[in-house]
């Protein structure tokens, strides 16, 4: 964790500032490291949130795995020199980075608390980005740089800041990625090399191992790489933390049990139920809403994996896009092979409700047919979509989902090559964002002992989110099973009854079961989100026909997916009484 200062008076006053905002909680471990230089100073401290390592010559500090060249790769970067702060987030997800500016001074740090402190400090006002909590709460990312409060921004993934006193330049550099043939063989064989090496990256240097595993393909495979890695002596402890909950139709237990038995270990359980008691404490992290309704059960994983002493917790966030690729993309076969693409999409198994007739318009007949449509029509179509979702927007709320859907309609629904299949990866994923999220989490309360453990996402891995874009989309998709590549990769390391499993996992049980329904707290914000109605985001008579139907819901799948469309509002409701009341 990290904060930075430049100032008008000099480093003798960053200095001051940046001491005075490390020790804004409990979280910072460690001892704290102070330097300076021209007229900037950066603080840092020491444990599992420490910078990874310092790079040579600049002494800039990195956090999570840079690159295999030394460049920032997935990880962020933070130096200061006599022209001010430097910062670099990589792509996709680099760990997040606040900024804001002051009369006196600019602020730069990994939290959005210790920037508002900041500025709080300096007198400025910190008034409600609106179009940010409409964003949140409409299940809308934020666009861009924007922050709960006016006057604090982001860094989106992939980009450079120098920031000095009364402002900051913005560059976004990336070197071009080009296209690559393989055979698929040649492919796989690849893919599971350069995943051993994300691992080992993405670990940097941990050596007591906790992984979170689902059974299905993504953490399957991580796990296969973590127990290679384990067998070369490079991880001394490796436990295996898994939900334990039945799901109607898509049970993900015995794939776990399948591959308990492959490897001779033996999965850790967490039970659903038990996350209920983190459920109110998990709407607000490091002082911003945390909108992910999985944030009870990520707490509950955290703080299990804490207790084991695991340096670090590894997850599979991140397959679904990554190893697939955007299916629409299939469309650009037609013009080479049209015959031999209209045949593999027809074969083409996928783990949701489809047809083959449905098969062809989604990733064939609509993406061409999209850029000839007149934006209105391209507008509409999202927004019966959205509003469909998402029925009890008031006039602001609308008016914010109608300008994202300009812009959506305006957008290339179809990357061509494989800088614009990256491009997708990076914007249009909203990796940073979870990475944003993820960083909260890190900093969980200490009550549920869920700080102190670094999450690990080797499937977003800077190098392999790169290799993946510069492959065909047809060889992602190899053969008549979805993510085909990734499965002829983990041949010989994932037992084929997982790593040819037809069906998908959710968590809609276990979200339904960690829930505090009946809690005083928990029926305060869904009752009647008052302060988003006063904004004009939410409309509070479909709210709360939309509400009961949460509360009535017949079983604890059915209330898990349907609390996952107001979740988010909850989230953002809490955290805008707490800070009307902190202001008063």
């Amino acid at each position: 964790m990290f904060v930075a200062v430049v100032h008008r008076g000099g480093a003798v006053a960053a200095e001051r500032i940046a001491r005075a905002l490390s020790p804004i909680d409990d979280q910072w471990r460690g001892p704290l490291v102070v330097t300076t230089s021209g007229d900037a100073a950066l603080a840092s401290r020491g444990g599992s949130q420490a910078p990874v390592s310092a790079v040579a010559p600049t002494g800039a500090l990195q956090f999570g795995a840079p690159a295999s060249d030394g460049s920032v790769g997935s990880g962020t970067r933070v130096a200061i020199g006599p022209d001010g702060i430097r910062v670099v987030r990589g792509v996709p997800c680099g760990q997040s980075v606040y900024l804001a500016h002051t009369d006196e001074f600019a602020v730069v740090a990994g939290r959005f608390d210790v920037v508002e402190a900041a500025t709080r400090q300096a007198g400025c006002r910190g008034d409600v980005d609106r179009d940010w909590a409409a964003g949140t709460a409409l299940l809308l990312r934020p666009e861009g740089h924007r922050t709960a409060q006016r006057g604090i921004e982001r860094l989106v993934a992939g980009e450079e800041r120098d920031v000095f006193v009364g402002g900051s330049r913005r560059r976004f550099e990336g070197a071009p990625l080009a296209e690559q043939a393989f055979s698929p063989d040649e492919a796989a064989d690849a893919l599971w090399s350069t995943l051993r090496d994300a691992v080992r990256r993405q670990l940097a240097g941990a050596r007591r191992v906790a992984i979170l595993l689902s059974g299905g393909l993504d953490s399957s495979g991580v796990l296969a790489a973590l127990i290679a890695e384990a067998r070369g002596a490079s991880i001394d402890e490796l436990r295996v933390l898994t939900w334990h909950f039945s799901a109607a139709g898509n049970d993900d237990r015995p794939y776990v049990d399948a591959l308990a038995k492959a490897y001779g270990i033996v999965p850790l359980p967490l039970l659903p139920r038990d996350a209920s008691a983190t459920a109110q404490d998990g709407l607000i992290l490091a002082g911003l809403p945390y909108p992910m309704l999985s944030a009870s059960l990520e707490i509950q994983a955290n703080a299990y994996a804490a207790s084991l002493g695991a340096d670090v917790l590894v997850t599979g966030a991140g397959g679904d896009e990554v190893l697939a690729g955007p299916l629409q993309a299939l469309s650009q076969m037609l013009f080479r092979a049209p015959l031999a693409t209209v045949r593999h999409v027809l074969a083409l198994e996928v783990p949701w409700p489809t047809t083959r007739r449905g098969r062809l318009l989604d990733y064939l007949v609509r993406p061409l047919l999209r850029p000839l449509l007149p934006p209105s029509l391209r507008l509409r179509g999202w927004l019966a979509r959205e509003q469909g979702w998402v029925s009890w927007t008031g006039p602001y709320g609308r008016a914010y989902q109608e300008r994202r859907g300009r812009a959506e309609a305006a957008r290339r629904m179809v990357p061509r090559n494989a800088d614009e299949r990256l491009a997708r990866v990076v914007s249009h994923s909203g990796f940073d964002t979870y990475a944003d999220f993820r960083t909260q989490l890190e900093y969980a309360l200490p009550t549920h002992a869920a700080s102190g453990v670094r999450r690990v996402d080797p499937l977003l891995d800077a190098e392999l989110v790169r290799f993946l874009a510069s492959l065909p989309p047809k060889l992602l998709q190899d053969g008549a099973l979805h993510r085909g590549l990734w499965r002829r990769a983990l041949r010989g390391h994932v037992p084929d009854f997982v790593r040819l499993r037809r069906t998908k996992g959710d968590l809609d049980g276990a979200f339904g079961l960690s829930q505090p329904y009946s809690s005083a707290e928990f029926q305060e914000f869904i009752d009647v989100p008052r302060e988003l109605v006063a904004l004009g985001i939410v409309n509070a008579t479909p709210w709360v026909t939309y509400r009961d139907a949460v509360r009535n819901a017949p079983d604890d799948e059915k209330r898990g997916a349907a609390l996952g469309f107001i979740y988010a509002a909850c989230t953002v409701e809490h955290w805008l009484r707490a800070r009307k009341r902190a202001l008063r």
